[in-house]
Formats: structure tokens, sequence, C-alpha cells
């Protein structure tokens, strides 16, 4: 998403064989060189376990504040205790 000064926040889920299905978000500032992503990049929902028998990361959403045009809203799935989705 990209606010009204142009600078630009990208959310998104992550996991691996080593790592439990977490959320992280980056991003850049309008003046930042193009093609550089320089926010640095911040995990905020901790993965805590994993599963096997459902699908993961369907639902994500990243949008401006209608109100100000300047703060991000990001919500997404990651991995809670005992098996269990988080938002």
């Amino acid at each position: 998403a990209m606010d009204y000064n142009g600078n630009i926040l990208m959310g998104y889920s992550v996991t691996s064989p080593d790592k439990e299905p977490s959320l992280r978000f980056t991003g850049r500032r309008v003046d930042d060189p193009p093609g550089e992503m320089t926010v640095e990049e911040y995990e905020f929902g901790f993965g805590l376990s994993s599963q096997l028998s459902n699908r993961w990361g369907d639902y994500a959403s990243l949008s401006i504040d209608p109100a100000n045009g300047k703060d991000f809203w990001f919500t997404g799935e990651y991995m809670k205790a005992g098996g269990n989705w988080g938002t």
C-alpha cells in the first residue's frame, strides 16, 4: 500500500522448515532510491507452533487509514501456540 506522501509498506507472511508461520513488513520512503525497500524488515506476528492439516496464508490485507491517509493497517494469519491461528 502507498500513503498520500508516496511512502510504501509491504506486509507478508513467512514460513520455512525452520520458521513457524509469522507476519512481517518492510517498506520504502518516498525519497528512497527506486527499487529499494529501505525500511528494516520487522516481524510482529511471531509463530509459536505449526500444523499440517489446514491451509495457511489465505487471508491478508494491507490498506491506508482513510481518516488520515498516512497510517497503514495490516492483518494476516500467524500460528499461535497449540496449532491455532491468530490474526
